[in-house]
């Protein structure tokens, strides 16, 4: 089978950019907290299709359920850096992001005592002037460039500061690679197809034969989900907007079906066992 890159970004319901609106922070420790039994069910799906995965875990949930976590990791999954409030990069200043990235990092690593590597920014907000402050702080890989540019939060970066080391993967100017978030050309257009509310969308058939197609130009396929997105008993908020509804609550009583089926069609690691892209391979 063809490898894919499994990734799970590990934040609450309340939590996303979709719902910031009606939750901001200082109302976080009011909420119903789910995402203890959402990872659990991936944890065990995982092992029941002996896939790994890559968990991108928001570090306020870190400081809140730290077995959580260690969980994650002693059930040899790879542990990465979400940040730490899930705020997005570009409403932050570079101290503030400096402060996020080093303190996410510092709080996932004395609970599992292992280096943490990788980042992911929320919403997928990356920029060019991140990638140094990332060098800096010892993260030695990024997986937040979504290469679709037709959404309205995904962040932007000058492409002439990487070099192309292999289908999907680029190394920035200042040391870091990207794990770049596929998508697939139709029609003379780029589709988003890396996961998330796109995988939530599409019939899984369809899904399938994209990321098939995929695989046939390219070394690996990067895969995202977020736990909420397998719980379709979380609360239904009615007062945000028709779209943001639209994001977070299409179809959740499928996701879990359609990752199962995902793990039987492809082999699913992490970013650590990719087999040409170990820990000790990255520089």
């Amino acid at each position: 089978m063809k490898e894919i890159i499994v990734t799970i970004d590990v934040e609450d319901w309340f939590q996303c950019e979709s719902m910031r609106g009606k939750f901001p922070i200082d109302t976080w420790g009011s909420q119903q907290y789910r995402v203890e039994r959402n990872v659990e069910r991936i944890l065990c799906l995982l092992e029941e299709k002996g896939a790994s995965a890559t968990f991108f875990c928001l570090a306020n949930i870190a400081e809140k359920f730290p077995s959580l976590i260690s969980s994650i990791h002693e059930s040899g999954h790879e542990i990465a850096s979400h940040g730490y409030n899930h705020v997005m990069l570009n409403q932050l200043s570079d101290d503030e992001i400096t402060e996020d990235l080093y303190k996410s990092k510092n709080i996932l690593e004395n609970i599992i005592c292992s280096h943490v590597d990788g980042y992911r920014a929320p919403t997928f907000s990356i920029a060019s002037h991140v990638y140094p402050i990332l060098k800096k702080l010892g993260y030695k890989y990024d997986s937040s460039l979504n290469l679709f540019q037709g959404h309205d939060r995904y962040g932007s970066v000058n492409p002439l500061e990487f070099e192309n080391l292999e289908n999907g993967i680029l190394m920035h100017n200042s040391g870091i690679r990207e794990f770049t978030i596929p998508t697939i050309s139709k029609f003379g257009a780029s589709i988003p197809w890396g996961g998330g509310g796109y995988f939530r969308l599409l019939p899984y058939f369809v899904y399938k034969k994209g990321v098939q197609s995929y695989l046939n130009y390219n070394d690996f396929f990067m895969f995202y989900l977020h736990p909420w997105e397998l719980d379709p008993d979380q609360p239904k908020i009615s007062d945000i907007s028709l779209s943001n509804k639209f994001r977070h609550y299409n179809n959740l009583a499928r996701t879990y079906e359609k990752f199962s089926s995902l793990l039987n069609d492809f082999k699913g690691v992490s970013i650590s066992n990719y087999d040409r892209n170990t820990p000790s391979n990255i520089t």
